[in-house]
Order: structure tokens, then C-alpha cells, then sequence
């Protein structure tokens, strides 16, 4: 998602209203009837739909629900991904310990180290969850998502039952307009709606660039919920509806 960020930055151009609130009103709303006229079938929005969404999803039911309609294909490579490997039980241990390091005493770190290293010795609980752990992986074969976290890491998301916008959700600025003089609030956010339909409309007509590194394909299953997607909470675990009309 951090990807194309500045994608949606840069489709945003300076808007120079007038002063009178009647000019820039009526600019936003030539933006976006020109946005969608050129495009395709207005963009249903929907009033429930909230900006909290997740990052690492599963759209299995009935974590996530998802309703008909035209979604640009941005899982085409997502066979070419190769699977997540699983570390060795030692270098789990090892980056365990390297980060609680600066946490503890030397004391701790070294009542610390010994459980680490009795947890890790031959027959003992690592190498049985280890085992466990690469059956699991195994047993999913090549099926998608190509991560033996991400299932795991969805149940420990959507059962989580502390605050989500502080604990949980990222979050991002956008920098200060460049000619704050020219511009009005108004006119500020005409140019960001602006640029974020321009970002979906890209998404919705198949125009998203890949993304890739070092000639690699990477994972773009998440793209699909940047837009009209979100949380619905349940007693103890809460579920994903993504909208894609």
C-alpha cells in the first residue's frame, strides 16, 4: 500500500479557487462529474464504509464478504510469489533475543537466555512446534496466500479486542500545500478527492502498474482494499466486507 502513495500524491494538482465558497464547490463537483463521466458507471459510495480495514485479510468466509462487480485483476502474478520460507528454530531464537536485548538487564537477558535455550534444545517444546509449523506450511501447499503468517496473523487481528485506531491501523500525513495562498481548504480537498479517484479509477480499468522488485513480482492482493473496505466488529472476532463496485 505504501507503494502508492505517491501515486495519489502526485495526481494532485495545486487547485486555485477564488475566495467565494460558491467557485471551488462548484470546481470539485465539475472534478469529479468529469472523472466519472470519462471513466466508466458513477462509483456507487457508500455511507458505511469506514477507512478501517486490514492489512493482511484472508477473503475466505466469513472473515470477508464481498459483493459483485468489476475488480482489476492485481492478483494475476501472485502464482510467480514464491512462499514465505520458514526460519530455523535457531534463528528464530536468535532474533528473539536480539531484540528484547536493549529491553532487559543483564540479569534478565541471561535468566531470559536460558529459557530461550531450553526451549530450543533437541526434544524439547521448539522443535515440536517447529515440526508443527512445517506440517502447516506443507499442508497448504501452493494454495494462496503464499504465507504460512498470514492466516495466523488475520486471527490475531480480527480477535484482537483493544482500540484499533491507536494500537492497530497506520496512519499518514500529507505534506503542507505547496502554494498555501492560492488555495482554500475547499480547493485542498477537491485536489486530494481528486487524486484519490484518479487512483481508483486506475485500480478499477486495470491501469495499476506492477509492482516489483528486482524484476521480482510482489504481492498486490492488497490493493483491492484500499477502497470500500471495512472492519464490522463482532463480539470476539470481527470480519472484513470489501465493496468492489
Amino acid at each position: 500500500i505504501f507503494f502508492r502513495i505517491e501515486n495519489l500524491c502526485r495526481k494532485m494538482p495545486s487547485i486555485d479557487p477564488s475566495s467565494a465558497l460558491r467557485a471551488p464547490l462548484e470546481k470539485l463537483e465539475g472534478i469529479i462529474g468529469a472523472i466519472l463521466r470519462n471513466e466508466g458507471p458513477p462509483i456507487p459510495f457508500r455511507a458505511e464504509v469506514r477507512s478501517a480495514f486490514g492489512w493482511t485479510d484472508v477473503p475466505e468466509p466469513p472473515d470477508e464478504a464481498q459483493e459483485e462487480g468489476n475488480l482489476v485483476d492485481l492478483e494475476r502474478h501472485q502464482a510467480n510469489i514464491p512462499r514465505l520460507p520458514i526460519p530455523t528454530i535457531k534463528q528464530t531464537c536468535e532474533t528473539y533475543l536480539h531484540s528484547v536485548r536493549p529491553l532487559l538487564t543483564n540479569e534478565e537477558y541471561e535468566y531470559t537466555e536460558g529459557c530461550v535455550n531450553a526451549f530450543q534444545a533437541e526434544g524439547g517444546d521448539g522443535e515440536r512446534l517447529q515440526q508443527k509449523l512445517q506440517e502447516y506450511d506443507a499442508g497448504t501447499g501452493t494454495a494462496q496466500p503464499p504465507s504460512y503468517i498470514e492466516r495466523l496473523w488475520d486471527h490475531a487481528y480480527l480477535t484482537g479486542r483493544d482500540p484499533i485506531a491507536i494500537n492497530v491501523n497506520y496512519f499518514f500525513g500529507f505534506e503542507d500545500d505547496p502554494a498555501p495562498a492560492k488555495n482554500t481548504q475547499v480547493g485542498r480537498a477537491a485536489s486530494l478527492l481528486r487524486g484519490a479517484l484518479l487512483c481508483y479509477c486506475d485500480m478499477r480499468n486495470m491501469h495499476w502498474a506492477l509492482d516489483t522488485e528486482r524484476r521480482s513480482p510482489l504481492c498486490m492482493s492488497q490493493y483491492k482494499r484500499v477502497f470500500g473496505a471495512t472492519r464490522i466488529p463482532g463480539i470476539s472476532r470481527d470480519r472484513l466486507i470489501t465493496y468492489t463496485t
